[in-house]
């Protein structure tokens, strides 16, 4: 427990100091790092059991991702539909550079196309948020940050403390209705709390629906990446964050809230 409030006090101030005040290239830069992280822990719980082809497909699975949503940082959501299809031949060609056995080899195709859909296409709306007009680019962020960190805080207080029925038992065990709504609660309040102190241009309906959905979306992809890890039997998808696991453990429900919110954007300031 110690560890993990320690690690979030100094994680969330850095990152949140980072997206508020830092330069646009630093937060594209911090999520596409993210994204090579992620890949990796992906693909080392999906690996193969071949230690040769396994680092093959590694390598090739966290360069295309990374290039992928490196590129659309850089480039914006026009190029998107230019960039993905080049990612996607990219994995596939790996395949004739290192066959292996041929009997694995779609099995391991599949894995790293995987990857790519699942934390380079996640990720993505994370950058992708970096291109929305004026302070939006910034504030677009800040929204998904507070959806979801102060929910999945409350979530995990809220269950820990009040319990009761159980949520999903078969995927995550610990996880109880209680948790749940504390969690939307927490997204709610979340995004009042930042429209009070930071961005008042949110309406308090923009708080509630965006922290409603945010915070639902936000616990399911908590319950996607503990289906992954249930199904790989490993407990956190990696170790760099003493207390959290991996940046997956981490990010798993905030890059589920980024597509809301770049939608959101879209719809109202697009």
């Amino acid at each position: 427990m110690f560890s993990r409030i320690l690690t979030g006090v100094v994680l969330a101030p850095s990152v949140f100091a980072l997206v508020a005040l830092g330069p646009l290239w630093g937060t594209r830069l911090f999520f596409t790092a993210a994204a090579a992280v992620g890949a990796h822990e992906l693909m080392r719980m999906m690996g193969s059991g071949d230690a040769s082809e396994d680092r093959y497909d590694r390598i090739v699975a966290i360069l295309v991702t990374t290039l992928f949503v490196g590129a659309a940082s850089i480039l914006g959501p026009v190029w998107v539909g230019a960039i993905l299809p080049v990612a996607v031949m990219g994995i596939l060609l790996s395949g004739l550079g290192k066959p292996g056995d041929i009997s694995r080899v779609g099995r391991r195709l599949s894995s790293s196309l995987g990857t790519l859909a699942y934390v380079g296409g996640l990720f993505l709306s994370m950058v992708l948020l970096t291109h929305a007009p004026g302070e939006w680019s910034r504030w677009g962020i800040l929204v998904t940050f507070f959806a979801v960190w102060p929910g999945d805080t409350l979530a995990f207080f809220s269950g820990k403390f009040i319990g009761g029925k159980k949520l999903y038992p078969i995927v995550s065990p610990k996880k109880t209705w209680a948790g749940s709504v504390g969690g939307l609660v927490g997204s709610i309040g979340g995004l009042l709390l930042l429209q009070a102190v930071w961005v008042p241009e949110l309406t308090t309906q923009d708080c509630i629906v965006l922290g409603t959905l945010c915070g639902a979306f936000e616990q399911a992809g908590d319950l996607c990446e503990s289906l992954f890890k249930r199904s790989f039997g490993v407990k956190d998808s990696g170790s760099l964050l003493p207390g959290h696991g991996g940046i997956l453990d981490r990010v798993d429900g905030l890059i589920f809230a980024g597509p809301i919110v770049f939608a959101w954007l879209q719809i109202t300031h697009g």
